[in-house]
C-alpha cells in the first residue's frame, strides 16, 4: 500500500489576539517570536494594541505610516496584521518574464567579441553593475577578470598578419587600435617568432616598390609620406636619398678612425656619446666593439717612437689624439721598458 501523502496545514494568521493568547498561555517572548517569525522587540508594541483598535484606526482614515508612528510597530508588521484580519488584500508578487531587448542583445554581442565589461559600459552608457547583471541574466558565462583583454580570433589573426608583413609591435598596435600588451599576447599565443628590435622601422618589399613607383611618377617625398604612412626618413632611406655627411660628421669619423673611443671623441667635440654615434652612422663609419680601440699600425709606430724619444705621455696624448692607457699598451706590447713617471707627468 502506498502511504498517504501528508498535506501541509495552512498557516494560521498572525493576529494581535493570537499573540496575546500565546502570551497568556505562558510562552516566552522569544518562543512567540520564533513561532510567529516576528521581531522580538516588536512584541511589546503589538501587545499594547488590539485587533479592534488597529482596525478602527485604519478605517478612520489613518495611513499605515501614521499608525506606525503612533504605536511604534513597524509598517511591514502592520500590513501583515491588517492583511490577516481581512482589512487589506495580501499582495501576491508576480514575477514578470524578462524579455531580451535590443540593448541587452548589444551587450551580449560586444562581450562575445572580446570587449571587457568596462568597455561595454562606456560604449552603451550603462553602469558597470548593470552590464554585469544583464549578462548574467542572459546566461552568459563571464570570463575571469584579467588586466589584459583577450582578443577574438579574427582580431588575433589580423595582429599576426600585420606583424608578419613587417610592422613592429608598436606599429601593429597603432594600426589596429590596440594596446601593445594584447598584441604581444596574441603573437605569443600564435607561436610567432619575434624579430630583434632595430633602430629604424622595417619597410616591406611591397611598400618599397610602391614608394619607388610613386617617385618615378614624379610625386614628392611629402606626398609619398602621406600615402604610405611612413616617416620622411624611412621614405628617403627606401629611395636611397640619404643626406651627405656634414663636416662635424667627418670630423668625428676622423677622430674615431685615429683610435679614439666614443667617449674621447665626445669630450673633444663637446657632445654626448649618443650624438657621436649618430655622426659616425651618417659618415658611414661602423663602430668598433668595446675594447677594440687600438690605433692603426702606422700610428702605433708614431706613438712608440715618440715614447722612446723621451716625449712626455701627456704630450703624446694631446698631439696624437690618444689616451695614456693605449700608449702604455703599445709600449708593453713592444717590450719597451716603461720610464719612471716624473712629477710633471703624474
Amino acid at each position: 500500500m502506498t502511504a498517504p501523502t501528508a498535506t501541509a496545514a495552512p498557516a494560521e494568521p498572525v493576529t494581535i489576539a493570537r499573540i496575546r493568547a500565546l502570551d497568556q498561555a505562558g510562552h516566552s517572548p522569544r518562543a512567540i517570536a520564533q513561532q510567529l517569525r516576528l521581531p522580538i522587540f516588536q512584541l511589546g508594541p503589538v501587545l499594547a494594541l488590539t485587533d479592534e483598535d488597529l482596525t478602527a484606526r485604519y478605517r478612520a482614515g489613518q495611513s499605515i505610516a501614521d499608525i506606525s508612528a503612533a504605536t511604534g510597530v513597524r509598517q511591514t508588521l502592520l500590513r501583515t496584521l491588517l492583511a490577516d484580519v481581512g482589512e487589506i488584500p495580501t499582495p501576491v508578487p508576480v514575477a514578470e518574464p524578462k524579455q531580451a531587448d535590443a540593448e541587452s542583445m548589444s551587450m551580449v554581442r560586444l562581450y562575445a567579441e572580446g570587449h571587457t565589461l568596462r568597455e561595454i559600459s562606456e560604449a552603451t552608457g550603462a553602469g558597470f553593475s548593470t552590464v554585469r547583471r544583464t549578462l548574467l541574466d542572459a546566461g552568459v558565462p563571464l570570463r575571469p577578470a584579467s588586466r589584459r583583454p583577450t582578443l577574438n580570433e579574427e582580431t588575433a589573426r589580423a595582429v599576426v598578419a600585420t606583424y608578419e608583413a613587417g610592422h613592429s609591435v608598436r606599429a601593429t598596435a597603432e594600426k589596429l587600435g590596440l594596446g601593445r600588451a594584447p598584441v604581444y599576447d596574441a603573437l605569443k599565443a600564435a607561436g610567432v617568432t619575434f624579430r630583434r628590435p632595430c633602430r629604424h622601422p622595417v619597410v616591406t618589399a611591397e611598400e618599397k616598390a610602391q614608394m619607388v613607383a610613386a617617385d618615378q611618377a614624379g610625386k614628392s617625398v611629402a606626398t609619398i609620406v602621406k600615402q604610405t604612412g611612413r616617416s620622411r626618413s624611412a621614405v628617403k632611406r627606401a629611395l636611397g636619398r640619404t643626406s651627405p655627411p656634414r663636416p662635424v660628421d667627418l670630423e668625428a669619423a676622423r677622430l674615431y678612425q685615429e683610435g679614439l673611443s666614443l667617449t674621447q671623441v665626445a669630450e673633444r667635440t663637446g657632445v654626448t656619446g649618443v650624438a657621436v654615434h649618430g655622426r659616425l652612422t651618417r659618415a658611414g663609419v661602423s663602430c668598433r666593439r668595446p675594447g677594440s680601440h687600438m690605433p692603426s699600425p702606422a700610428k702605433q709606430a708614431q706613438i712608440l717612437a715618440a715614447y722612446q724619444a723621451g716625449e712626455k705621455v701627456k704630450s703624446i696624448t694631446t698631439r696624437l689624439h690618444t689616451s695614456s692607457r693605449v700608449i702604455l699598451l703599445i709600449v708593453d706590447a713592444a717590450r719597451v721598458p716603461r720610464r719612471r713617471a716624473l712629477p710633471a707627468e703624474q
